[in-house]
């Protein structure tokens, strides 16, 4: 059931980025699939970045998350971006 419940989800996603390139406000030169794992591993990147994370029992410093976020938004948002520049097939 965990399992239908994630390619549920994932299939969702799949279609809105669809309709977001169709709409022309996402690049429609990617795959959604590739997009979401490119996305994924973009915003899973802190956790193995040493010192991303506080010592056990330790509280992250907001300003040091905040940053990573807004890096996070900026990198997406490049990665998304409309494009003239079509990549060679």
């Amino acid at each position: 059931m965990a399992l239908e419940v994630m390619l549920g989800y994932r299939d969702e996603q799949v279609r809105r980025i669809r309709l977001a390139q169709e709409a022309g406000r996402v690049d429609a030169a990617w795959d959604p699939v590739e997009l979401m794992t490119l996305i994924f591993g973009i915003a899973s990147a802190w956790v193995h970045e040493p010192g991303a994370s506080p010592a056990p029992g330790g509280i992250p410093d907001p300003a040091a998350m905040a940053g990573r976020r807004t890096n996070v938004i900026r990198a997406v948002e490049r990665l998304i971006a409309p494009s003239a520049i079509r990549p060679i097939n």
